[in-house]
């Protein structure tokens, strides 16, 4: 009996220990969040003005019982652990995808380094508001002197989107595209001339999309941000010219860009600028002999708007008034250079530097004047010195004259500066009536002597009606030869008018020669025989 009680007992132990097991076991297997429980300890994360919908919808949403014991009160008495690691617990629900690269704060530190997981006084569940003020407490944007507006007021979620945009840097929109959404593009590219990195919204070329020291958030000042562009290429082993800018330190200089404003953006000191300019817009070598010097003095803004202009080359005023701002007005003679008339300064004068005095595009007068003016001379039998000279200017003036064809003189006192032919007591009066022009042409000819006509043909488009009966008849009853026989006074010449008369002026009548009458004029040639 005794041993079989003893036997019983041990059973009813083991049973007990075995329950006891069972009932350890039952009770430590994982449940489902209890919101209730929850809400008796963690009330205050739902209490803020914006919720989660997770958290609406219950804690086991995120959350489940992990394997170890915690602090926690509820029924389970456990620590608790999310259902997914942070980010990939987020992305379950929002799809925060783009086609640019994400904000490498969500891999880096979760969405909850933004975001409350639960609630939040701030729209989306932000940490901080305005968004700007989150952002900022890792982009340092704003420590410039001047400040992008949509960064002062915080909105830094207006051109970027959080998670992942449409282009770099987390753009919402192409980079070409951003600025327009609060700059009118019709404002700025309904010109008749439109700057090329304006048209192309490539405006990170110019401005910082941020802050910066300078006004408008330009990259540079003055000239020097124009010259990141237009800068004449340098030549090897040539030190950069004065105004060269600064290697770009702008966040806008350095961020990423698409292909297009990539080609806007300032070449860092020493690069070589592409074959041609943006837009095929010219260089401005500073290198020059003479520079403007209102470009040494101001900047290229004074002449030139620069986002767009109604007139060519964005200038603020159409030419010539653009130039009168400075320069004494060029139009006030009585015969003006059509040039000058039209306003074109800029066809004879690089208005930004060269090599020639007066900043002329031709170092020679006359390749300067064919750029308008027809060569018809080069190649002729006879030219005049002056034009063989590639001299216009040395008798035409530039801009205008009181004179007609822009002549500083009248004829025939302008070609007497260099031919003395008007000093006898006689003088032809074609020359004294249409100048010497009547008879040659001022350029060249392939008539001898510049004349505008051979021999005789040019004195009988005056004196028409002279025949050979106003020279005496000889002995024999046949007139004397007026032309085509060989001119004894003038070896080598043939017979002609001026056989016996001068052209110009002659201290005799009728403009002889050598003779004082008619007869005497014979003896010239056949006083010997």
């Amino acid at each position: 009996m005794g041993t079989w009680c003893r036997t019983v007992r041990s059973v009813r132990v083991l049973l007990f220990a075995l329950l006891a097991m069972l009932s350890t076991r039952v009770q430590a297997a994982p449940t489902a969040p209890d919101d209730a429980s929850c809400a008796r300890c963690h009330a205050a994360l739902s209490t803020k003005t914006f919720v989660h919908v997770a958290l609406q919808m219950g804690c086991s949403q995120c959350h489940v019982p992990a394997d170890t014991q915690g602090k926690c009160q509820g029924s389970n008495g456990k620590k608790w652990k999310l259902t997914s690691a942070d980010p990939g617990l987020c992305r379950s629900c929002h799809d925060v995808g783009g086609k640019a690269p994400a904000h490498p704060v969500i891999e880096a530190m979760g969405c909850t380094a933004c975001h409350d997981p639960h609630s939040s006084p701030n729209p989306k569940q932000l940490k901080e508001w305005p968004a700007g003020k989150l952002c900022a407490g890792c982009h340092e944007v704003a420590n410039k002197k001047v400040v992008h507006t949509a960064v002062k007021r915080g909105d830094c979620l207006g051109c970027h989107d959080p998670h992942a945009g449409n282009a770099k840097p987390l753009l919402k929109k192409a980079r070409e595209e951003v600025c327009f959404g609060c700059h009118d593009r019709k404002k700025l590219t309904g010109t008749a001339s439109v700057h090329t990195p304006v048209a192309t919204g490539a405006c990170l070329g110019c401005h910082s999309p941020h802050a910066s020291d300078n006004p408008k958030q330009l990259l540079r000042t003055g000239s020097a941000l124009c010259l990141g562009c237009h800068a004449a290429p340098k030549k090897p082993d040539e030190k950069a010219p004065a105004g060269t800018p600064a290697t770009p330190t702008s966040p806008a200089a350095t961020q990423p860009a698409s292909s297009v404003a990539a080609t806007e953006q300032p070449p860092a000191p020493g690069a070589v600028p592409p074959a041609t300019p943006p837009g095929g817009h010219k260089y401005v070598d500073l290198s020059a002999k003479n520079v403007h010097p209102a470009l040494q003095m101001g900047e290229c803004q004074d002449c030139h708007s620069p986002h767009g202009s109604p007139w060519a080359k964005q200038l603020v005023k159409p030419l010539p008034a653009l130039c009168y701002g400075c320069h004494e007005r060029k139009d006030t003679d009585a015969h003006v250079h059509g040039a000058v008339t039209l306003g074109r300064c800029d066809v004879c004068h690089d208005p930004h530097s060269s090599a020639n005095d007066k900043l002329l595009r031709d170092a020679r007068p006359a390749d300067l004047c064919f750029r308008c003016h027809s060569d018809d001379v080069t190649g002729r039998k006879h030219v005049h010195t002056p034009v063989a000279m590639g001299e216009c200017l040395m008798c035409h003036q530039p801009h205008g004259a009181a004179q007609a064809k822009n002549l500083p003189k009248n004829q025939p006192a302008l070609c007497g500066d260099c031919h003395d032919q008007t000093s006898k007591k006689n003088v032809h009066p074609a020359i004294t009536r249409f100048g010497c022009t009547a008879c040659h042409d001022p350029h060249g000819s392939p008539n001898d002597e510049h004349l505008l006509a051979r021999g005789n043909a040019v004195c009988l488009a005056c004196h028409g009606t002279i025949t050979g009966e106003h020279v005496f008849t000889s002995f024999d009853g046949k007139m004397h030869p007026l032309e085509g026989k060989p001119d004894p006074s003038r070896p080598g010449k043939t017979l002609g008018c001026i056989s016996c008369h001068t052209p110009h002026s002659s201290d005799n009548p009728k403009l002889f020669r050598k003779a004082k009458s008619k007869m005497e004029v014979c003896n010239d040639c056949h006083g010997k025989h």
